[in-house]
């Protein structure tokens, strides 16, 4: 946590008060402050809101608006990997109604992150689209050459292209308006 200008600025939202203290748990900050404010980090900066304009001084009160902070900072996974059984690892094995001779994996276990291995090297991206639509952020790669380029090449040019999942058990389908389909299983 910084201070520009008399304000301070914080790069979390999970930034909360409870009896005076102001905790920033990725911080591991903890700033005193009067019991008469609430001080919490959202959009970048740490707001600060006056409980006496609201009777604050009520234990019960403070002890709400305590509840309405900490939970307000807490944001449920609404991405493809909420819906996932098991592990969230998943193997190729159609792009496109053809069979996918090449080795890929794709794992979406870790809310907002997809990663897994392409014919030749590995890869990861952001995904924080909410489901049922998919997108992913730049993919980000190692850079080894292998026999399986081509393979690898267009596996993440679809991966790149899918705007639609769709999770059935064991199967994870991504798909896209223009046709495209990458149908992935469950080991």
């Amino acid at each position: 946590m910084a201070q520009i200008n008399g304000a301070a600025r914080c790069d979390h939202e999970d930034i909360f008060t409870i009896s005076s203290v102001t905790f920033c748990p990725r911080h591991g900050g903890v700033l005193p402050i009067c019991d008469t404010f609430v001080r919490f980090c959202w959009n970048g900066l740490v707001w600060r809101a006056n409980l006496t304009e609201f009777k604050g001084d009520q234990p019960i009160f403070r002890l709400m608006i305590a509840f309405v902070v900490l939970t307000s900072a807490c944001q449920a996974d609404e991405t493809v990997t909420a819906y996932l059984e098991g592990s969230g690892a998943f193997r190729l094995v159609t792009l496109d109604g053809t069979p996918f001779e090449a080795q890929a994996t794709i794992d979406l276990s870790v809310a907002g992150r997809l990663r897994g291995d392409a014919p030749c090297n590995s890869y990861s991206a952001a995904q924080m689209a909410v489901y049922p639509w998919f997108e992913t952020g730049a993919i980000i790669t190692t850079r080894m050459a292998c026999p399986d380029l081509d393979a690898e090449t267009a596996f993440l040019a679809a991966l790149s292209a899918m705007t639609l999942s769709e999770v059935a058990g064991a199967t994870l389908i991504l798909s896209n308006t223009e046709g495209g389909e990458m149908v992935f299983q469950a080991p």
